[in-house]
């Protein structure tokens, strides 16, 4: 008789393993499950491993198919893609992409080039800096910015640059 515990071979009727003393009668007998093939203990109504119910024949003593529905993931974990949705579809595990620029940013970016010149003349460089930090502001909004903030930083530098001329000139008068 084997001890399931070592695998020793032991005298028929041992009460306990001669090689690690595990107790003999108090080990149940196994058996393999139909479904999955694991060894599990004699007695069971489900096998712990697939979820097959025990001790009942299949008909036509066909064995039982495997598992083929994927078990739903722990709790707390975000099941895996099983494949990618079809365009214009909604995927909550997908972040959105979006663009690099739009038309917005991209006039924002010009305009704050254009700020960076006009601030000379203060009637000028004043809407251009305004208009240009409000598009690349919208232009931020929509896209992933990198040009939207450059815009942004022109604008900005050219609002101040045309404020510093205008003060000046009314100090200076």
């Amino acid at each position: 008789m084997l001890c399931r515990n070592c695998g020793t071979d032991n005298e028929p009727g041992a009460a306990f393993c001669h090689g690690c003393g595990a107790p003999m009668q108090q080990m149940p007998p196994m058996q393999h499950c139909p479904g999955c093939g694991q060894e599990i203990p004699s007695g069971l109504a489900f096998c712990p491993n697939c979820g097959m119910p025990q001790g009942q024949r299949m008909p036509n003593d066909e064995q039982a198919p495997l598992r083929q529905t994927p078990l739903p993931p722990p709790m707390g974990q975000i099941p895996p893609m099983q494949q990618t949705p079809p365009p214009g579809m909604y995927n909550p595990w997908q972040q959105p992409v979006l663009p690099e620029s739009n038309g917005k940013s991209v006039a924002g970016m010009v305009l704050g080039i254009l700020s960076l010149m006009a601030w000379i003349l203060p009637l000028v460089g004043y809407p251009i800096s305004i208009t240009g930090l409000v598009l690349s502001i919208k232009g931020k909004q929509e896209t992933r910015g990198g040009i939207a903030k450059a815009g942004f930083v022109m604008s900005i530098i050219g609002l101040s640059l045309t404020a510093c001329n205008s003060l000046l000139t009314l100090l200076l008068q």
